[in-house]
């Protein structure tokens, strides 16, 4: 092979590869400004027409404070004698992280494996 041809193709080869990447930017670029427009229409016809309403006769009255619902009473778990709190407080926030969102739970005892 001479030289003409081996410089032909590297510059054939180099031009494809950034026509390519030019060709993508340009296709990101407008799918970037294209999607928000589609998602902007998508909205306006899922919206609801409003509907004018008139104009209420006096204030609502204001409702009571309602303090929020928690998790039920806490109760103390059965610790086994030289177990640290720490170590108590590392367990329970380990079992409430791993059943996050599986209903109902309580750590109800702790104590130490026999296995050694």
């Amino acid at each position: 092979m001479d030289w003409g041809t081996t410089i032909a193709i590297v510059v054939t080869g180099i031009s494809v590869v950034f026509m390519a990447l030019v060709g993508l930017v340009i296709i990101l670029y407008l799918s970037g400004k294209i999607v928000p427009l589609v998602d902007k229409i998508g909205k306006k016809k899922a919206a609801a027409p409003e509907v004018k309403q008139a104009a209420p006769a006096a204030a609502p009255a204001k409702a009571a404070f309602v303090p929020p619902v928690g998790p039920g009473p806490v109760v103390e778990a059965a610790v086994e004698d030289g177990i640290p709190a720490k170590t108590v407080a590392a367990i329970t926030a380990a079992v409430t992280t791993a059943l996050e969102g599986q209903g109902t739970y309580a750590v109800k005892s702790i104590k130490r494996s026999d296995k050694k």
